[in-house]
Parts: structure tokens; C-alpha cells; sequence
């Protein structure tokens, strides 16, 4: 089977759905399936691009378009892919803001109206439209309701033959808009590795920690951006407790891209906590620093509200390590708290094999067969 990925953005580490779309790819390829990318409305590209990017040892094809290309030649572009490739599916990853800097999209539904070939479509909708409670801001609202208008009007012009978003919360909200779809789970972009020993050897030396030791600690730690909603405190002070009753210590690490008001948050744990925690920061790391920190931990610490779990690549890193878990934010959308309570019990529970991307793979051929 040959399927052709449309995205926004594809440049390694700086598009989430460029990063997602890419191992998606690579695990097709691998699988004996044909993949390949075109982004549409590329951020990093000055140039229109043809290229190959690896995953692992996989090379995938990628055409990108830069975003600041005129309709009529992204149109051209794309056209003379499918009709050099005559693939049998095109899969729109679709985000409202990685076609739109404001997330409204409009040219959209003309524009893959426009695309002729023999193939079927399958949308993934990672985001669909803001402001979906009663309790979401005006300003969101009012950019949900034309966001809405679009990815209904694409539906309704593609008409296609799967549709898909990566959570229960997004599923419900689709189905509440009028758009039928399934669940295709997001995966870790962090594949397990053998341990960076000499990364080990200097984050046990940065502690003072020596490594016969580690037994009398607990290792804890969010990876990214903690955001403002994250209940931090209450969840340091619960860990604090569960050490302190199992006579060990307690060493907090961050590590990834944080932005500025993660920065500060961080400053103020660690003024408020510094006399009863250890704290490090690492900031941007490879793909097997990473591995390697999620393996020594002993519990993970996910600042992603609860509701919103399904769409966090970080909670998927960290359930493919096999991690326990602590959800530092329980912000609740009312109106379907009730019916998400048994879905996310059951999501949560998802063995840690679920969370890779052949597993993910493998449930996105069944879904388009």
C-alpha cells in the first residue's frame, strides 16, 4: 500500500505532527508499505525542497513546501506528486494553526478539492477547534466557531473514507461537531535505548549521589514545558511524603524545551522545596539521553491536564518506558467529565507496548484497509 502524508511542517524537533508524521512513516516503510510527506505550509523551508529524512536507518521522501507559497503553486506542487506517485491513500495530519498562524484555514477545503487522483482519504485530526466548554474563554470560542466551519467544510468537500484523532476527549467533541471517527493512539517519539552510561555516570556525579546509593532515593521528573495549570507543589509535597515515609530522599529532574514561565515555575519549586529535594536541570537532550533519564527514573510527572492526556507525546514517552505516572493537573471540561471517567481509566491502563509506533502503525493499516 502507498500512502502520502500531508503535514504542515517537517524540519526534526521542531514540528510535533512533522515529528509524529515522519515515525509513522519509517514504521510503514518498515513495515513493507510505501510512505511519504509532503508539507504543505512549511515553517523551516525557504525553498521548495525535495529530500529524504531518516528514521533510524529508514530513509522517507519528503517534498516541502514553504509557507509562504502562493495557493496556486502549492496546488502544482502537490498535484505533480500525487500524480508522479498515484498513491492509494492521502492522510491530512491535520492542526488548524500548522496551515493557518492564526488557525484559520480557509483555503483548505478548496484546495484538496482541487487535488485529482485515484485514492481514498483519511484525516487525522490531532486538533481540531478551540474553545469546545462552556467554561473556555470568549476569544476561543469565537476562533473554535470558524475552526469548526472549516473542518466541517473539509469533511463534507473530501468526504473521506477514515477519520481518526489520537484521544477520547477530542473523539467525543468531533462526534458532539458532527464528524464520525475512531481512535488511532499517539505513540512515543522516544525509543527505548541502551542506557548512555557515561550520561549515567555524570547525572549521579552532578547529584553527589554514588551509584551503590541510588537504592535510598526516589528519582522524579517532567519532561517539557510545565505548564501554569500543573499543581506541582501538591504533587512534590505527596512524593515527599511517600519518600520520607520509606526513609529515602527525593530528586526532582526537568529536562527538555522549556519556555520562559516554565523556568520561572521551576525557580520558584526550587526556592519552596529546596530544603527537603534535590533539583536538576538538563534542558534540551538527544533521543537517547532521554531513554536513558526516563529509565532511571522511578515516577514520571505529567503536567498535561488529565482530559488532555491522549494528544501528550511526553505521557506516551513515559508509559513506553513503563513508568508510573503522576498527573500534576486535573482541570476538568464538565461537560464530558462524566463520560470520559471509564475511557480514561481504560487508556491509562494500556500496556506499555501500546505506546510505540509499531504498535500504532499496525492499528493505522487496519483502520485504512
Amino acid at each position: 500500500m502507498k500512502i502520502l502524508f500531508l503535514c504542515g511542517s517537517v524540519e526534526p524537533g521542531k514540528d510535533g505532527v512533522g515529528d509524529y508524521t515522519r515515525q509513522l512513516c519509517g514504521e510503514l516503510i518498515r513495515m513493507g508499505h510505501q510512505a511519504l510527506i509532503v508539507s504543505l505550509c512549511d515553517k523551516q523551508a525557504d525553498n521548495y525542497l525535495c529530500q529524504s529524512q531518516l528514521i533510524g536507518a529508514t530513509s522517507v521522501m519528503i517534498r516541502r513546501i514553504p509557507i509562504a507559497t502562493s495557493f496556486n503553486q502549492r496546488l502544482t506542487w502537490t498535484q505533480e506528486m500525487i500524480k508522479e506517485e498515484a498513491p492509494d491513500w492521502i492522510s491530512l495530519q491535520f492542526v488548524p494553526y500548522s496551515f493557518h498562524p492564526k488557525g484559520l484555514p480557509y483555503w483548505m477545503p478548496s484546495f484538496l478539492n482541487k487535488l485529482k487522483g485515484d485514492y481514498k482519504w483519511h484525516i487525522m485530526f490531532h486538533e481540531m477547534w478551540t474553545g469546545i466548554s462552556v467554561i473556555s474563554p470568549l476569544k476561543h470560542k469565537i476562533t473554535g466557531y470558524f475552526q469548526r466551519l472549516i473542518a466541517k467544510k473539509i469533511i463534507t468537500t473530501i468526504i473521506p473514507s477514515s477519520t481518526t484523532t489520537s484521544n477520547f476527549l477530542y473523539q467525543l467533541v468531533l462526534d458532539a461537531g458532527g464528524i464520525s471517527n475512531e481512535i488511532l493512539p499517539l505513540f512515543s517519539n522516544i525509543p527505548i535505548v541502551k542506557i548512555d552510561d557515561e550520561f549515567k555516570k555524570d547525572l549521579f556525579s552532578n547529584l553527589k549521589i554514588k551509584e551503590i546509593d541510588v537504592d535510598n532515593y526516589i528519582f522524579t521528573g517532567v519532561f517539557g514545558s510545565i505548564y501554569p495549570e500543573a499543581n506541582l507543589d501538591v504533587v512534590l509535597n505527596e512524593l515527599l511524603e511517600r519518600a520520607t515515609s520509606s526513609n529515602k530522599k527525593l530528586v526532582f529532574i526537568s529536562f527538555g524545551k522549556i519556555e520562559k514561565e516554565s523556568e520561572k515555575k521551576l525557580e520558584k519549586l526550587m526556592k519552596d522545596f529546596s530544603q527537603n529535594i534535590q533539583f536538576l536541570n538538563f534542558g534540551i537532550l538527544n533521543e537517547k539521553r532521554i531513554s536513558t533519564l526516563l529509565q532511571l527514573l522511578n515516577i514520571g510527572i505529567s503536567c498535561t491536564p488529565y482530559q488532555h492526556l491522549g494528544k501528550s507525546g511526553v505521557y506516551a514517552a513515559m508509559k513506553l518506558h513503563g513508568l508510573e505516572i503522576m498527573i500534576s493537573c486535573r482541570e476538568e471540561i464538565p461537560e464530558y467529565t462524566n463520560q470520559l471517567q471509564e475511557k480514561m481509566q481504560e487508556f491509562i491502563n494500556r500496556p506499555s507496548e501500546m505506546w510505540s509506533p509499531e504498535y500504532v502503525a499496525r492499528n493505522f493499516i487496519s483502520l485504512i484497509k
